[in-house]
């Protein structure tokens, strides 16, 4: 029933806003990352942006970089840390990924078309959002607003796109509404893409879809009670991983979100909000087309559900604000693997998630106020109790002959030894952070915060079971310790004549790190091959690194946006840790003409340094310096209609990154340990009608 969106549906979807009601149209995605100025870091996408995974749209912010096992399922990586250090919230619900593998990390779900604002949060978070992670917090929001006062709205967008290179077919379509006690929206939206080819010519395996939908409804209960509720849909389907031994067949996604909040007047208490959330995730992962098939046909089917609630409390004290509350969670997951050996028929079932659960319940108190005409203070802690189990702990398994083992509790001991015997762990976390901003002249503030972030392993960490990983298979270790970051953040951002800067500064401290290292070497599934098996361990680190971004105002519509990133991390011992993106710097030449029709050009260029800082035991290789371009214009056509059109890697550059792993096997014109190159040029059409 979707297949009419890949040829041209598709829309805008935000929240109607102030701005959406003044020209009845549904604006863009809002980007912005509190680590800079958000003058000049948020953006409203142009419309290529806009048709892609929102990870590859967040990654053009200075801090942000992306690491990939395929063409999707981007997994975003903030200063140097990824995976669930970085926290994906949707209206408040935390979200996780349902493949052990990590497959569907949780901005993949999303599009970037299909949300209102996606906040980034480096440096000291507040704690009012749940727990803290050590790598940081995404935020998405669809949340709606109302019309003003004795106005009615209504109003929609469809918008579609192109891109050769890979045939990119998306489209979606929306449309909301508005008076001032209500507020709903709709969103319908698909994408597809098939196989592309890189600067040499290479013919790399990229096949994929996706469809979506969601509703958001917002209503004025009396004079001070305002519920909100949203649902959102998603389902993707044939997903290709090259760094894999097992491809996406599907993942289906549920969320749904609720807040009722109080607006008293006139007294202390400024707000009073409960929110609840759920999230089911059912994802199915084969080797249908892969080339092991031939010697053993594996699938595991798996599941991510999760429920989320809160309440919040705003007070107006000792002039500032007081907010504090209490907060919990529920994650179960579970995969079961099956596997049939071609030759023979013989069937194995193994738990690589043997039914985990986590529950946690946390407090916390955050004031935020003047302490002086120049002087801004905001403090916070938070307190967070979790409990991890794992229920099949016991259950039989047959990894293979080079482990030998026959339970999941015995192959967790193979790593952690005797103390990884009890899975049931319970840990206490205690974070703050306190930031001080200063207005040091008219044009310019600056800032410094201090951070204590305390966060627990993920459950994959501590209890994988020999599923797969990008260059071989993983395995869990129940008896890790939380990793504890102490950091330190200076930043700064002021306009000096026309031209605006802002930069940010940090240096971390983490004990007990996390570390993703070899464990050991053995042959795994039985195959006669030699297989990496891949597990964490506890070892201190520092990281440091810097975030600019500098937009020069040469003249009328003329501008040079500039952003550049640069992330460190070791060992305490010396050595470099895995997976931290090398130096990245992007620059555009841009002209925004003062036509009615807004007619932009741009001609930009995204740069990374080579990355020799690698960690051999992780399975890494260094990465060469690369330099790609692109050219995007634009204009509205007639009030309402926009056209947008680019071209993608301008000269057609042979290029690599290095967050993307290497092909575990031959696929397409790579070969097992290729490194997996990115698209070669193309072109792209975009456009939209708003009404």
């Amino acid at each position: 029933m979707y297949r009419f969106l890949y040829v041209g549906v598709a829309c805008v979807v935000s929240a109607v806003s102030a701005q959406t009601l003044e020209t009845h149209t549904l604006s863009p995605l809002q980007v912005s990352n509190r680590a800079l100025p958000a003058s000049e870091i948020s953006s409203t996408l142009s419309l290529p942006e806009q048709q892609q995974e929102l990870g590859k749209t967040l990654s053009s912010l200075p801090g942000v970089s992306l690491r990939q096992q395929g063409a999707h399922g981007g997994e975003p990586v903030l200063r140097g840390l990824g995976w669930e250090r970085v926290t994906t919230q949707y209206n408040g619900l935390c979200l996780y990924g349902a493949c052990p593998s990590r497959m569907d990390p949780p901005v993949s779900m999303f599009n970037a078309d299909s949300l209102q604002s996606a906040l980034i949060e480096l440096g000291p978070a507040s704690v009012i959002h749940g727990p803290l992670s050590t790598g940081g917090r995404i935020m998405l929001s669809d949340e709606l607003d109302f019309a003003d006062p004795g106005e009615k709205i209504y109003a929609g967008s469809a918008l579609a796109s192109y891109g050769s290179n890979g045939k990119n077919r998306a489209g979606s379509i929306t449309s909301g509404g508005a008076n001032d006690h209500q507020a709903w929206q709709v969103d319908f939206g698909a994408d597809e893409a098939e196989d592309y080819t890189s600067g040499d010519n290479q013919k790399i395996p990229a096949g994929g879809s996706s469809q979506e939908a969601s509703a958001q409804f917002k209503s004025k209960i009396g004079d001070e009670w305002t519920l909100d509720l949203s649902t959102r849909w998603i389902y993707d389907q044939d997903i290709i991983y090259l760094s894999l031994p097992m491809d996406s067949r599907h993942s289906k996604t549920n969320l749904y979100t609720g807040k009722l909040t109080w607006n008293p007047e006139g007294k202390d208490l400024t707000e009073l909000s409960f929110r609840a959330g759920a999230g089911t995730v059912d994802h199915l992962m084969d080797n249908r087309e892969k080339p092991n098939r031939m010697m053993m046909q594996a699938s595991t089917p798996s599941t991510a559900d999760s429920v989320d609630a809160g309440i919040l409390g705003k007070w107006a004290f000792k002039g500032g604000e007081l907010r504090s509350g209490i907060d919990g969670s529920i994650l179960d997951r579970d995969a079961l693997r099956t596997r049939t050996i071609t030759a023979t028929g013989m069937t194995f079932q193994d738990p690589i998630w043997p039914d985990l659960t986590r529950e946690q319940v946390g407090f916390f108190g955050e004031w935020e106020g003047d302490i002086s005409d120049k002087l801004t203070l905001r403090a916070g802690a938070r307190l967070d109790q979790i409990q991890s189990d794992a229920g099949k702990a016991d259950a039989v398994i047959v990894p293979g002959p080079g482990i030998g083992k026959t339970t999941v509790n015995d192959a967790w001991q193979t790593v952690g030894g005797s103390t990884s015997a009890d899975p049931a762990q319970d840990d206490t976390l205690v974070s703050a952070n306190l930031v001080l901003s200063q207005n040091l002249s008219e044009n310019w503030l600056g800032q410094i915060g201090f951070s204590r972030t305390e966060a627990g392993p993920n459950l994959t960490q501590r209890y994988l079971s020999f599923g797969p990983v990008p260059g071989g298979y993983g395995i869990g270790t129940p008896s890790l310790d939380p990793e504890t970051k102490y950091e330190i953040e200076l930043r700064s951002e002021g306009q000096i004549g026309p031209h605006r800067l802002g930069f940010a500064a940090f240096a971390s401290r983490i004990y007990d790190y996390l570390l993703p290292t070899t464990v050991a070497m053995t042959d795994v599934n039985g195959d006669g091959t030699v297989d990496r098996v891949k597990g964490t361990v506890n070892q201190d680190a520092e990281m440091w690194g810097l975030e600019a971004s500098l937009r020069m105002q040469l003249g009328q519509g003329l501008s040079v946006p500039m952003n550049l990133g640069w992330v460190r991390g070791q060992t305490t011992d010396g050595d470099d840790l895995p997976e931290i993106p090398p130096l990245e710097f992007d620059a555009a030449l841009r002209w925004e003409g003062s036509q009615e029709s807004r007619p932009y050009g741009e001609l930009g260029m995204r740069f990374a340094y080579k990355q020799d800082h690698i960690d051999p035991a992780f399975g890494e290789d260094e990465t060469p310096s690369f330099a790609v371009l692109h050219l995007r214009g634009g204009m509205e056509i007639v009030p309402g209609w926009i056209i947008e059109a680019g071209i993608e890697n301008l000269l057609d550059r042979e290029y690599h990154e290095h967050l993307t792993r290497e092909a575990l096997m031959p696929l397409g014109d790579l070969a097992a340990g290729d490194e997996v190159p990115a698209p070669g040029r193309s072109f792209t059409l975009s456009t939209r009608i708003n009404w």
